[in-house]
């Protein structure tokens, strides 16, 4: 499914460009877009969503294993050190399920910016406002994302100000699930998914597991995808 992999690979490409980059598309009149890609892969159960994009994907999560394994080492200098200095911050490379305030306060250790990546992005999408009785005003800062905007953040335990942001999406979804999302008012005028852009394969015929398959492409790609 070379589609599902293309569509996943705009969004993890762009999430390393984050805010270091953008697309100017007229210099004259001063039309610049932000290098974010909103991506997802729709098939029905079983027809291979989530594997492209764990091909795909992978290579950043060895990059967070490093980070952390790195953090822990740092951390564990600076507890011993007398040093005045800021204590280490962890370098991150992919989001999942992450809470709105989590996202703002991680994005700030990490002025480039990530890529979310979330399985189901239906769950994406509900766990908005989830811890707020659905009034309050996560689906439209989420919105804000989207377009890079700059961020003020003041709440109790946290204070920063992001100039750009530059969070990239990326995830699945069944056909059943997105039909009965589209059935909600609130979802449409939401305008959520209307920043996604879908790749299908129709009916692409099941997936079997070809055990003995020696092909070496999938760990070229994701060399590659490391370098």
């Amino acid at each position: 499914a070379q589609e599902y992999l293309f569509n996943t690979l705009l969004s993890a490409v762009a999430s390393r460009g984050g805010t270091g980059l953008r697309v100017v598309a007229n210099p004259s009149g001063g039309y610049v877009q932000p290098l974010i890609f909103w991506t997802g892969n729709v098939a029905h159960s079983g027809q291979a969503k989530t594997p492209p994009q764990q091909i795909i994907i992978n290579p950043l999560f060895d990059l967070e294993e490093e980070a952390e394994e790195k953090f822990a080492t740092e951390l564990h200098e600076y507890k011993k050190s007398s040093s005045d200095t800021k204590p280490p911050t962890r370098k991150r490379y992919v989001l999942s399920n992450t809470t709105l305030p989590t996202k703002i306060r991680i994005h700030g250790e990490n002025k480039r910016g990530m890529l979310e990546y979330n399985d189901e992005l239906a769950s994406d999408y509900r766990r908005l406002n989830q811890y707020k009785k659905g009034q309050g005003d996560d689906k439209e800062n989420e919105l804000s994302f989207f377009n890079g905007s700059p961020i003020n953040y003041d709440r109790s335990d946290a204070r920063l100000f992001l100039k750009r942001t530059g969070l990239s999406k990326t995830g699945s979804i069944q056909w059943d699930t997105l039909a009965q999302l589209m059935k909600d008012p609130a979802f449409i005028e939401s305008g959520y998914m209307a920043r996604f852009l879908f790749c299908s394969i129709g009916e692409a015929p099941s997936r079997y597991l070809d055990l003995f398959n020696e092909n070496d492409a999938v760990e070229k790609l994701q060399e590659s995808l490391l370098e």
